[in-house]
């Protein structure tokens, strides 16, 4: 038997492409189809994928200024609930005055379960700060790991400060200790406060409190940790012993007086990492320190020293909160005189 091969098919020889044209591959890969269009210089364009199909890489993401509007509604959502919380939860006083009956204040155990919702607050404000603020201007000015560790803090603590200091301005304006000086030793135990003088006060330790986790989310260095836990536990130290020994006047003019320094510092801070040879700010600084540091001292002296020192009620008892005593008056002395709460390191 033999074979017969069939009629052989035309040879068509390959026609000639014109050079420069461009040359189009199907590659398949993972169930996905990617048109690679490439010159003759060897250069490729970036795969086509079409939007919301099976071949997208990330989800669809709500716009950024949307994520922003709805974190902020909900802090400030949780902040109302916290204003109602505190209003209702508190020890409450009524005290019979000219206008009538007016509602005041005392610290007691409830509070700590408004510092503790405060604090988880005060978490969720950090973050905000930190994505949408230092995150995207750290970025432009691509600072090294120690210079980004400190930006970070300095920025936390402008936000911080500034608030502070507005805040604390305000009460202490409207409840009249700027201009009454003596009303800062005068009819002392200051035992029952304001709303915003004890709101005040819970926001604040709130604040020095959460500082303290902040230190392990931020993945603070270890080198830094020893310096900012010294100056977190001062101010909390401080802040509590003005609250507790109801010495909560004098301790918000101090605050106002340290916040306006401490704010003035780490704005001159973030100004020298955005550009090193700006130094004015320090300068400034340094003037408004020797200054500040003396109202501080004449203050601490003249309410404590001579104010409450000249008072009859020269007694221990912690039941009516009165702590006037000569003991309880040193500490108090010393710890104002030597207000220097932050290590200043550059």
């Amino acid at each position: 038997m033999t074979l017969t091969a069939g009629p052989s098919l035309p040879h068509t020889a390959p026609r000639p492409r014109p050079a420069g044209a461009p040359q189009i591959s199907c590659l398949l890969q993972t169930q996905e189809v990617r048109l690679q269009v490439s010159d003759g210089l060897g250069r490729a364009s970036a795969p086509s994928i079409l939007p919301g199909g099976r071949g997208s890489r990330s989800p669809p993401r709500l716009p950024s200024y949307l994520s922003y509007l709805s974190t902020m509604l909900a802090c400030l959502q949780q902040l109302w609930v916290a204003e109602r919380f505190l209003r209702r939860g508190a020890d409450v006083a009524l005290l019979a005055s000219a206008d009538g009956e007016t509602v005041h204040y005392h610290y007691g155990p409830k509070d700590l379960v408004t510092v503790l919702f405060y604090i988880f607050i005060a978490i969720i404000l950090h973050a905000v700060v930190q994505e949408y603020i230092l995150d995207k201007i750290s970025k432009r000015l691509h600072l090294s790991k120690v210079k980004h560790s400190k930006f970070n803090e300095s920025g936390q603590l402008v936000v911080f400060h500034l608030s502070s200091v507005i805040w604390c301005f305000y009460v202490v304006v409207t409840e009249g200790y700027l201009t009454n000086p003596r009303s800062l030793w005068e009819d002392y135990p200051h035992v029952y406060l304001p709303f915003q003088v004890k709101f005040f006060y819970l926001c604040q330790l709130a604040y020095w409190l959460h500082a303290l986790p902040e230190l392990y989310f931020q993945k603070v260095r270890k080198e830094e940790i020893p310096r900012q836990l010294q100056y977190i536990c001062l101010y909390l130290v401080h802040i509590a012993g003005a609250y507790l020994l109801n010495l909560s006047r004098l301790g918000l003019v101090l605050l106002l007086l340290q916040y306006s320094t401490e704010f003035l510092f780490h704005t001159a801070r973030l100004c020298h990492f955005a550009d090193e040879n700006n130094e004015k700010l320090f300068n400034a600084w340094a003037a408004v320190f020797g200054v500040t540091r003396l109202f501080i001292l004449t203050l601490a002296v003249l309410a404590i020293g001579f104010g409450l020192a000249r008072m009859e009620n020269q007694a221990f008892d912690p039941e009516k909160g009165n702590f006037n005593t000569l003991l309880c008056r040193l500490p108090r002395k010393w710890g104002g005189e030597s207000r220097e709460w932050n290590l200043h390191t550059d």
